[in-house]
């Protein structure tokens, strides 16, 4: 967030990641403000915030249904277990505006 100037509000696009560096192709859409995910560079500790590269322009209904699916009791990673949709929504488009 310090690179882009985007923030974590409703609707902002943020790439998911362990450590600094580390962000790959998972991605999360912020269905409230999280300003916990944003960089925070004058503190202490890891912050350097997630990396927000996007906005939902529209369909936001879409992504509050899609947050109120029912999610897996299981998940081949333990911190992500009741985070995975189940059965999985798949992506049909997306576009770069």
């Amino acid at each position: 967030t310090s690179k882009t100037g985007i923030k974590h509000k409703t609707g902002t696009i943020s790439l998911t990641r362990n450590e600094p560096g580390s962000a790959t192709s998972d991605f999360f859409i912020c269905a409230s403000d999280q300003p916990y995910l944003d960089a925070h560079p004058g503190e202490t500790g890891d912050n350097q915030g997630f990396a927000a590269f996007g906005h939902v322009v529209s369909g936001m209904e879409v992504v509050k249904k899609i947050l109120a699916m029912h999610t897996s009791k299981t998940a081949p990673i333990p911190a992500m277990k009741g985070q995975m949709l189940d059965p999985p929504v798949p992506i049909v488009s997306m576009k770069r505006l």
